[in-house]
């Protein structure tokens, strides 16, 4: 009786895929679509209690610029598909969210009133604090979103440098 099988051959390095990741504080911020199914309970719970709020109204963009926190605005078209950085954006929103740091959605193709109001003709990050623009990323990066949402995170909005 033969009971030869096919063994796993071990992966090759083309054959293997790594993963790019972001990590703030040691916490790994993974592409939505590699991490879905191994975090969907988990993510899906986060995302009930915390995330980022979609603002659709001049006032509410306006209340929330000028309050004391630090706020994290990324204008991004619904219209296109989702960026590496849109789903970065929506990860970090769902864990890092904090009483001093909010995370905050403006369609830049719907909402137009509050894109011209600030400025925003394309996908941007735009970090707040105290009614005043403290860093300002177009057509972003996801290492660009973790260096801002760190910097607000530590309250290091004095120090300067960009990608």
């Amino acid at each position: 009786m033969n009971h030869s099988h096919n063994p796993v051959k071990p992966r090759t390095s083309n054959q293997c895929r790594i993963w790019r990741h972001i990590t703030l504080y040691g916490w790994p911020i993974y592409p939505r679509a590699q991490t879905q199914h191994l975090f969907k309970r988990t993510l899906t719970t986060i995302a009930g209690t915390m995330g980022s709020v979609k603002v659709t109204d001049l006032d509410t963009y306006h209340n929330v610029v000028s309050g004391a926190n630090y706020a994290v605005f990324n204008f991004r078209d619904s219209r296109r598909r989702s960026s590496d950085t849109d789903l970065a954006y929506d990860d970090l929103a769902s864990y890092a969210y904090s009483d001093t740091v909010a995370f905050y959605e403006v369609d830049v193709g719907d909402q137009k009133h509050i894109s011209d109001f600030a400025k925003v003709e394309r996908p941007t990050l735009i970090l707040y604090k105290d009614g005043k623009e403290v860093e300002r990323y177009s057509k972003p990066l996801p290492r660009q979103l973790e260096y801002l949402v760190s910097r607000a995170l530590c309250g290091l909005t004095e120090i300067g440098g960009r990608f």
